[in-house]
C-alpha cells in the first residue's frame, strides 16, 4: 500500500515516516512549502535521506497566502480572534494534500500529528484523540472533512511524546532532540509583530469598563485578545484586569476574571464528523473552545445553520476561536467557529 506522509522537518513526521516504513507501506514524502520565509526544507531533506524514502516538495504557498494568511489579517482587522492551524488542517494539509496524494495514487496520507481515526458504528469516520493527552491534537482536525478522515493515517496515535524521541535517538535522527514547532507556523515571535509588518489597518479606540466607564485609550483593537491579562496598558486595579469583549467600533472591554465566565456560545460554520449532520441525534458532548482548554460537558441545541452550547461555565470564549465537540470516547462529533456568546 502506498502512503504519502508530509515531513515538516520536525521530529515527530520524522518517526512517523519510520513507523510506516516498519508497517510495510511503500512510503513517499512530501514536503509544503507554505511561506516564503519557510526553513525546515533542510531537515526534511536530511530525515527523508535517512530513511531512504523519495522526497517531493510542494509550493502551496501561494494558496497558503490567500486562504490563510488573508483570513489571519481579516478576522483581527473585524474584530474577532483568528485559528488558522484549524483552518490550514481543513484546507491545505488535509485539503490540497490529500487531493494531490489521492490524484497521485496513494492510499493513504500520513502526516505526524498526534491523533487517530476511527470507524464508527453510523458507517461514518471521525478524528480521536491520541493516548498522549498532553500532546493530542486532534481539536485542531475539528474541520477536517469526513470523506477524507477514511484515506488518513496517524502512526503516533499510540506513541507519547518521550517515546517518539526515543525512537528518533535509535534510528539516528538528527531531528531526535529538535525543539517543537512554535504554534502558528507563520509567527516568529508576536502575532503583533506580524500585522505590523503586514501593515494592518489598526483600529485606536477606547478601554471601557464593563458599566461603560472609560479607563483608557488605545492604539488598535487588532493588539487584544479576550481573556488577554497583560499589555492592557492600564493599572493600579485592586485585581487583575482581563479582555473581555471587543466590539466592532474599535472600543475593548475590560472586567475582572469571573466576569469572563459564559454559560452559553453560540457557534456557526459546522463541520461533521462522527455525527451525522441529517440526523444531530445527541442532547449532551464534550466540548473544547480552545486548544488548552480542558473538556467540558455541554448540553447541544441545534437551530438550521447554528448550535447553541451550554454548560456550567466556558472561560473567555473568543469569537472567531473553533469549538471541538467530542463523545466519551474521544471521538469529534462536530465542530464550529464561535459566533456570540451569553
Amino acid at each position: 500500500m502506498k502512503a504519502l506522509i508530509a515531513i515538516s522537518g520536525g521530529v515527530d513526521s520524522a518517526v512517523s515516516a519510520a513507523l510506516l516504513l516498519e508497517k510495510g507501506y511503500e512510503v513517499e514524502a512530501v514536503h509544503m512549502k507554505l511561506s516564503a520565509s519557510s526553513s525546515e526544507l533542510a531537515d526534511a531533506e536530511r530525515v527523508a535521506k535517512a530513511l531512504a524514502i523519495p522526497l517531493r516538495i510542494l509550493d502551496f504557498s501561494a494558496f497558503f497566502e490567500s486562504h490563510i494568511i488573508q483570513y489571519f489579517l481579516a478576522s483581527y482587522s473585524s474584530g474577532e480572534t483568528p485559528n488558522p492551524c484549524f483552518l490550514c488542517n481543513r484546507l491545505v494539509k488535509f485539503g490540497k494534500l490529500a487531493e494531490y496524494a489521492q490524484e497521485e495514487g496513494f492510499q493513504k496520507i500520513a502526516t505526524g500529528h498526534y491523533a487517530g481515526t476511527a470507524l464508527h458504528s453510523n458507517g461514518r469516520y471521525s478524528i480521536v484523540q491520541a493516548v498522549d493527552t498532553k500532546k493530542d491534537q486532534s481539536y485542531y482536525m475539528g474541520a477536517v472533512q469526513e470523506a477524507t478522515i477514511r484515506f488518513l493515517e496517524f502512526p503516533l496515535t499510540n506513541v507519547t511524546k518521550e517515546e517518539t524521541r526515543k525512537i528518533a535517538a535509535n534510528l539516528n535522527l538528527s531531528v531526535s532532540q529538535k525543539k517543537d514547532s512554535q504554534e502558528i507556523c507563520f509567527i516568529e515571535n508576536d502575532y503583533r509583530d506580524f500585522l505590523q509588518q503586514r501593515k494592518l489597518p489598526l483600529h485606536p479606540g477606547r478601554v471601557l469598563f464593563s458599566n461603560g466607564a472609560v479607563a483608557g485609550n488605545h492604539q488598535g483593537r487588532e493588539m487584544f485578545t479576550i481573556g488577554q491579562r497583560r499589555g492592557l496598558g492600564i493599572g493600579g486595579f485592586p485585581e487583575p484586569m482581563y479582555v473581555a469583549g471587543i466590539d466592532a467600533q474599535g472600543d475593548i472591554q475590560i472586567a475582572p476574571e469571573p466576569d469572563l465566565w459564559h454559560s452559553t456560545v453560540r457557534l456557526g460554520s459546522l463541520h461533521f464528523q462522527k455525527l451525522d449532520p441529517n440526523k444531530r441525534d445527541i442532547d449532551f458532548a464534550f466540548v473544547k473552545i480552545r486548544y488548552n482548554a480542558a473538556l467540558q460537558l455541554a448540553t447541544v441545541q441545534f437551530h438550521g445553520d447554528e448550535v447553541m452550547l451550554s454548560s456550567e461555565g466556558f472561560w473567555a470564549p473568543a469569537p472567531g476561536q473553533a469549538a471541538v465537540a467530542y463523545d466519551e470516547s474521544g471521538a469529534i462529533l462536530f465542530s464550529g467557529i464561535i459566533q456570540g456568546i451569553k
